[in-house]
C-alpha cells in the first residue's frame, strides 16, 4: 500500500508539473467526441475510426460535471486509477513469484515514466488497464483453482464482466478474449471436457452481456454487424497501404534518415513500386474499414516478401525502448520545470533505460524464472497476441497493454525466481535466442531512435 500511495503521489506531482498540455492527434479526437457526447447526448463516431465508446464516455462524464475543468478532473481520476494498475502489478508478481518480486515490481512501477506519462495524457490506456488487469488477475486465480477441481464460477463470471468493460475501452482485446476461451478449454480438458466447455461458454457470455447493447447500437446506426468498433481498416491503411511511418517519431524525415541504397532501407522501409494506395472514399465507416482490409490483404498476397519484412520492422518499433513521454518532448508539449534542459535530458535518459531494462529482463523472466504452468500459458498467449497486433502499426503505445506483466517478469527474474537456472539448458537456450532476436530488433530501430533523441537533445 505504501508503494501504491508513492506511485500515485509521483503521478500527481508530474500532472501538476506538466500543467495544461495541448492535445495532439487522437487526443483531440477523443476530446471532441466526448464534447459531442456531453453537449448533444450522442456519440457521433468517426469518419475514419469507429472507436469503442468506453474512454469517450469516461471523458464526457467529467466534462459534464466540471465543464472547462473536466479535462484536468479526468486526468486526476486517471492518476487515482493508476493505483489499481500498480496494485494488481504487484499482486501478479506475488502470485507468480514471491513477495520480494512483488516489491521490486512495485518499485519499477512507481518510477516507470511510460506509465507516469499516460496518466496526464488524453489516452485510454490508464482507464483500460485499471479494468483489464483486475479481470485478468481474477481469471488467472480462478483458472489455477479450477485445474485443482475447486472454486465456483463466481470469480470467472466477474472476470468476464471486467474484460467486457475493458473491451468497450480498447477494441484490440476482441480476439484475445476468444483466445482466452480456447486456452481455457485446452487446459481444463484434463479435468473434464464438460467443465471446460461450460466454463469457457460462461466466460464468453459474461463478456457478451457487457458488449451486446453497444453492438446492437452499431447495427442500428451503420446497418452492419460490428461488435465493438472498427479500427482495423484504418490501421491497415496506415501500416500497409501507405508509405512507412512510425507514430513514435512524428518529426523524422525518413527519406533523409536512411541511405536509400542501403540494405536496411531496401529491405525494411522501401515499398514495391506502385503499391501505395490512397485512402478510399467510402461513406459508411464500417464498409470503409472492410475495403481497406481487403486492399491490404491483396497487397500482402501480391508482395509476400515485402509484407513479411515490413512487419518485422513494425515489431521492432513495438519492442524499441521508446515511449510517448519522449515523443511529447519532441512535440514541445512540456513547459516549465519539466522542460528545463537538464531535467529534460535526465528524464529522457531515464525513460530509455527503464524501457530497455523492462523489455530485455522480461525475456529471462519468462523462460528462466516463471515456472507456474497456468501463468506460462496465459502470458505466452497474451504476449504473442498483442505482439501480433503490433505488426500493423507497431509503436511503443501498443506495448503499454502488456507492460505491467513485462514488469512482473523482469521483477521475477531480478528476485531470483526459478533458480537454479544452469540446470535448465532448454530455458537458457530460449533466453539466449530471445536476447539475440531482441538485439536484432533494436538494431533495426536504432537509426530512428538515435536520430530522434539527438533532435530533442
Amino acid at each position: 500500500m505504501a508503494l501504491i500511495l508513492l506511485g500515485v503521489l509521483t503521478r500527481l506531482a508530474f500532472l501538476l508539473a506538466a500543467g495544461e498540455l495541448d492535445p495532439y492527434a487522437d487526443e483531440s479526437n477523443y476530446l471532441y467526441f466526448a464534447l459531442c457526447w456531453e453537449r448533444f447526448s450522442f456519440y457521433s463516431g468517426g469518419g475514419v475510426f469507429l472507436w469503442p465508446p468506453g474512454y469517450i464516455f469516461f471523458l464526457s462524464i467529467f466534462l459534464r460535471l466540471f465543464q472547462a475543468d473536466g479535462v484536468f478532473a479526468a486526468k486526476l481520476c486517471q492518476v487515482l486509477l493508476s493505483g489499481v494498475i500498480g496494485g494488481f502489478t504487484m499482486l501478479f508478481a506475488a502470485r507468480l513469484f514471491n513477495r520480494r518480486a512483488a516489491l521490486l515490481a512495485g518499485v519499477i512501477w512507481v518510477v516507470h515514466l511510460q506509465f507516469i506519462a499516460f496518466t496526464h495524457y488524453i489516452w485510454p490506456e490508464p482507464v483500460f488497464l485499471s479494468v483489464f488487469l483486475p479481470g485478468l488477475y481474477l481469471l488467472y486465480t480462478w483458472w489455477r483453482a479450477a485445474e485443482q477441481s475447486r472454486g465456483g464460477p463466481g470469480r470467472l463470471l466477474l472476470a468476464g464482466l471486467l474484460l467486457g468493460v475493458a473491451l468497450l475501452t480498447k477494441e484490440a482485446l476482441l480476439y484475445f478474449v476468444l483466445l482466452l476461451a480456447l486456452l481455457l478449454v485446452w487446459r481444463l480438458r484434463r479435468v473434464s471436457w464438460p467443465l471446460a466447455g461450460s466454463r469457457a461458454t460462461l466466460f464468453l457470455l459474461a463478456v457478451i452481456v457487457v458488449v451486446l447493447p453497444w453492438s446492437l447500437r452499431n447495427y442500428e446506426v451503420y446497418g452492419r454487424v460490428v461488435p465493438v468498433g472498427s479500427t482495423l481498416g484504418e490501421n491497415c491503411y496506415q501500416g500497409i497501404l501507405r508509405s512507412y511511418k512510425c507514430f513514435d517519431y512524428p518529426r523524422l524525415d525518413y527519406e533523409q534518415l536512411y541511405d536509400q541504397q542501403g540494405w536496411l532501407y531496401r529491405w525494411f522501409i522501401a515499398r514495391p513500386e506502385g503499391s501505395e494506395v490512397d485512402r478510399l472514399n467510402v461513406v459508411n465507416v464500417i464498409d470503409r474499414s472492410a475495403t481497406h482490409v481487403a486492399e491490404a490483404r491483396r497487397l500482402a498476397w501480391e508482395h509476400p516478401g515485402w509484407f513479411a519484412r515490413s512487419r518485422i520492422k513494425r515489431v521492432a518499433n513495438w519492442a524499441a525502448p521508446m515511449s510517448y513521454f519522449i515523443r511529447h518532448y519532441s512535440l514541445e508539449r512540456y513547459h516549465g520545470v519539466l522542460n528545463a534542459k537538464h531535467v529534460r535530458n535526465a528524464l529522457i535518459v531515464l525513460c530509455l533505460v527503464q524501457c530497455a531494462l523492462v523489455v530485455s529482463l522480461a525475456i529471462p523472466g519468462f523462460f528462466l524464472a516463471l515456472r507456474e504452468p497456468v501463468a506460462r500459458t496465459m502470458l505466452a498467449g497474451m504476449l504473442i497476441y498483442f505482439m501480433a497486433t503490433a505488426v500493423l502499426v507497431g509503436m511503443s503505445r501498443h506495448r503499454v497493454t502488456v507492460e505491467p506483466l513485462l514488469i512482473v517478469l523482469a521483477a521475477g527474474f531480478l528476485a531470483g525466481g526459478g533458480r537454479p537456472w544452469l540446470t535448465r539448458p532448454l530455458a537458457l537456450a530460449a533466453t539466449a535466442g530471445g536476447g539475440v532476436i531482441l538485439a536484432f530488433l533494436w538494431y533495426l530501430n536504432y537509426p530512428e531512435l538515435s536520430a530522434f533523441v539527438r533532435m530533442i537533445w
